[in-house]
């Protein structure tokens, strides 16, 4: 592939510093093998346990020191996963960006699903596509923040973001979001209580329960309630938004639209 077709989007890879050697190392010494050349975004999370921030600050920056394209952002506190992802994309060049989760791992070659991806890309069908069913990989256009708003981030935890997100599209297109096979990619099963220790967990969220699925649980079914009025999206039941989301990043469009004027 020419490398000006390769640099039509960004990628960012998302990772809890616990995983980074068993799953984004791999991906970005592939991503490095086949001499991809993509603006790569690597966003890197903590979780509650006390740790040596600074030695593996000082081991990720060796790593990436040969690698030209990777920028990398260190969250030293636990950060959600809507507020990793709006940053991450919203901080990526590309208004296309191709978001790959630490849960993956890659089992053959890439280039032919790149190859598809610009494609998609130059066609301009669809603006947020999902592979394999699943937010751990997806392709989406920045122009959906505008539209259907960014991902919620009073989901301070993890989990429930792509159902919270996949209701807000289904009732912004009256669609669901397009979903493609992706059979280079493989789940992995991380094990999400690795990074986390309950009693803080439970003394930060005030909640009797771990922050990747208990709290954001909770949320929404304070954020939605049942209504014949509602809509299903992914749920089984129809459901309203009990209020209008606020607008996280009420500048960001005007930011995006203007700064290449200056």
């Amino acid at each position: 592939m020419a490398n000006k077709i390769q640099e039509n989007f960004s990628i960012v890879l998302s990772s809890f510093f616990l995983n980074f050697e068993s799953s984004i190392k791999p991906i970005i010494k592939y991503l490095s093998d086949i001499k991809l050349n993509n603006e790569v975004y690597l966003t890197v999370n903590f979780g509650f346990k006390e740790f040596d921030k600074s030695d593996f600050r000082r081991n990720l920056i060796e790593f990436l020191i040969p690698y030209n394209n990777i920028f990398v952002s260190i969250n030293l506190n636990f950060t959600g996963l809507s507020k990793l992802w709006n940053r991450a994309i919203s901080n990526c060049s590309n208004d296309w960006v191709l978001i790959l989760n630490d849960d993956i791992t890659i089992k053959s070659s890439l280039e032919g699903f790149f190859e598809k991806i610009n494609l998609i890309i130059t066609k301009k069908k669809y603006d947020l596509i999902l592979f394999n069913n699943s937010f751990s990989c997806f392709l989406i256009n920045k122009n959906v923040f505008e539209k259907v708003g960014f991902f919620d981030e009073r989901l301070v935890g993890m989990g429930e973001v792509d159902i919270d997100f996949l209701f807000k599209y289904h009732k912004k297109y009256n669609a669901s979001i397009k979903s493609f096979p992706f059979n280079e990619l493989r789940f992995l099963k991380i094990n999400e209580y690795d990074f986390l220790d309950e009693k803080e967990i439970a003394n930060s969220l005030e909640k009797n329960s771990n922050p990747y699925s208990g709290y954001n649980s909770g949320f929404l079914m304070e954020k939605y309630i049942k209504s014949d009025e509602g809509i299903n999206g992914p749920f089984s039941e129809k459901y309203l938004m009990k209020d209008e989301e606020y607008n996280h990043y009420p500048y960001e469009s005007f930011h995006r639209k203007n700064i290449t004027k200056l």
